[in-house]
């Protein structure tokens, strides 16, 4: 039994659920608001009113604390549907997070499951996840300050798109399924039975039933004309709609097929609270969630932090010594210098004056030559700057043409001397070469960075491009 906490503006819902096969058969159900304003896109605002509500909400409705996963409708996290041959799992992993480079930092974690059910197929679609670790370490405290252990975090679109691919009545279907969340709609399209794309829209508050028709309509126009943008054959044969509020804005467009929560997951099944309009989070309970799950990867990395810490406290008594010394050392040493001064100083006052007027004349001559010292080591330094900047001749194209072997063609076109950006064309025949010659050009020492951006196919050509740009190091051709 699995308990599924879901979080999103003011609605938060909890249901006791099992999986059995293709469906889930839940228990229980809670459902309540959190104080107004306390969440908003799936991010505690208030964290004390929250904390003060959720504990109770919990206690009142003796809710398991327990071994919860923790379902979250946020724009925090960011989606992609991509598709690439049957590769391992670490080259999947490196591809993954090359699709994310224009939003990627050292803090980004990354999580997949496949969307294809079919067995035999040489290529592979998943739904690409990509959050901010920070955003995932606040809920986390958060619901451990309200004694609620998690095991798992998802997003609301991963759970949602598992809950409808496995659907009775979405298989082989194109249409258009449009959930609403209070005031947030999420819209997604699915082609065939399968996942193709979604989208999030936000309700204006004062709206009244009529004008969510009417904002409905038009998101399903916007993505009516973005499947004519990506020419697809296929038409829409079915618009569903359903969560809370759904029965009110279905008397108003009747040509509508209802689809509640009630005829995928059966919540009528065994349900001891009251009954809701559709059940949110359930369907994180299907499909399988092939990369290894962000909750795990947060424990894994604080397991790291915990035993360097650990390493830390043994070696502190040991660091603390060495600061005494140093401090010592410190000391001594400044009071050798000034001691130093001070002789240098009485020996001067002792010196005749013929002995420091030839000292005089030595000082002049030493100060030319420190300066004739000081001209030739700037000529030098210079010099050596200028040979610092790279430049692109055969050795450059020769590193290039090794890294990219018999599968990778390539042309290279412009030079920029003062950045080192080096531009060049490319493309390959089979897109698993291309990871290849990616990461032989990270190898390489003549290149300070490689910036690959993905691929695109040719079409006609039965070829892919690949979007790289070099930026060459110093002395790189040199």
């Amino acid at each position: 039994m699995a308990t599924i906490l879901y979080l999103s503006n003011q609605l938060v819902q909890v249901v006791e659920a099992v999986e059995k096969g293709r469906t889930v058969k839940v228990q229980n159900i809670w459902q309540d608001e959190a104080p107004e304003g306390s969440i908003i896109n799936g991010i505690i605002t208030d964290e004390e009113a929250f904390l003060s509500w959720v504990k109770a909400f919990f206690a009142k409705n003796r809710i398991p604390r327990k071994e919860v996963t923790l379902v979250i409708n946020s724009s925090q996290f960011v989606h992609k549907v991509l598709q690439f041959p049957k590769l391992k799992e670490a080259e999947l992993k490196k591809m993954i997070s090359r699709e994310f480079a224009e939003n990627r930092t050292d803090e980004t974690l990354f999580t997949y499951c496949g969307l294809d059910t079919e067995k035999g197929l040489k290529t592979q679609r998943i739904l690409a996840t990509a959050v901010e670790k920070s955003f995932l370490n606040t809920n986390i405290s958060l619901f451990r300050q309200a004694g609620i252990e998690l095991v798992a975090i998802e997003s609301a679109i991963s759970s949602l798109v598992k809950l409808f691919t496995y659907a009775p009545e979405i298989k082989d279907k194109t249409c258009l399924i449009q959930v609403l969340d209070g005031r947030d709609v999420i819209s997604m399209l699915f082609v065939n039975g399968k996942y193709n794309y979604s989208q999030k829209n936000r309700l204006l508050d004062s709206e009244s039933p009529e004008a969510c028709q009417s904002s409905l309509e038009s998101i399903t126009d916007k993505i009516m004309q973005f499947m004519t943008s990506q020419q697809m054959k296929e038409s829409v044969e079915t618009l569903y709609l359903c969560g809370e509020g759904e029965k009110q804005l279905l008397e108003l467009m009747p040509e509508r097929s209802e689809f509640t929560g009630a005829k995928v997951i059966s919540p009528s099944q065994g349900v001891k609270k009251k009954k809701v309009d559709f059940i949110y989070g359930a369907g994180c309970l299907l499909g399988k969630t092939t990369g290894i799950s962000l909750y795990k990867q947060i424990k894994k990395e604080q397991k790291e932090q915990r035993k360097r810490r650990e390493l830390f406290q043994r070696m502190w008594p040991a660091l603390l010594v060495l600061l005494v010394c140093l401090v010592i050392s410190a000391f001594m040493g400044n009071t050798y210098r000034n001691g130093m001064k001070e002789l240098e100083r009485l020996q001067g006052s002792m010196q005749e004056e013929d002995t420091v007027n030839n000292h005089a004349s030595y000082k002049m001559s030493t100060a030319s030559i420190s300066d004739m010292e000081r001209r030739i080591v700037e000529v030098e330094t210079i010099w050596n700057h200028l040979m610092t900047y790279p430049t692109v001749n055969s050795s450059v194209e020769a590193v290039v043409s090794a890294c990219a072997g018999d599968q990778v063609t390539f042309s290279l076109l412009s030079f920029q001397r003062d950045s080192g950006i080096l531009t060049l064309t490319a493309s390959a025949k089979d897109v698993r070469n291309i990871n290849g010659f990616i990461t032989a050009l990270q190898s390489q020492e003549i290149f300070e960075a490689v910036e690959y951006s993905g691929y695109t196919y040719v079409k006609g050509h039965d070829n892919y491009n690949i979007h790289v740009v070099l930026c060459l190091a110093e002395k790189a051709g040199r």
